[in-house]
């Protein structure tokens, strides 16, 4: 189910909606969450990326979004335990995504 808004196409999706661009300046989707409207695009360092295409290639999918569906599906319990944290962490810095990765789905 679609509406029209002043700033584009608002789309309902699972989990939310997303704010389609009608050719103005910022021409990019964007998605609703929390914290406001944000770019659906992720942008990620080099090494990340890297690391995460390798994690999508072992995985055997061709899609980047099935690889992220799968990694917050095993994440879900470590995701869960944030909102008991007194405060959640900001970075991981130093730490190596795939050993992150590994110990979520270990833990997941």
């Amino acid at each position: 189910m679609a509406m029209k808004s002043t700033g584009g196409e608002i789309v309902q999706v699972q989990g939310g909606h997303i704010l389609r661009a009608t050719g103005r300046k910022d021409r990019h989707s964007k998605v609703f969450t929390a914290k406001g409207p944000r770019d659906r695009r992720v942008r990620l360092a080099a090494h990340t990326a890297i690391q995460f295409y390798d994690v999508q290639d072992r995985l055997g999918y061709d899609r980047p979004s099935k690889a992220v569906d799968w990694l917050l599906n095993k994440a879900k319990n470590a995701i869960a335990k944030l909102d008991e944290m007194p405060e959640s962490p900001k970075q991981y810095t130093g730490l190596n995504l795939v050993a992150v990765l590994s110990a979520v789905v270990k833990g997941g």
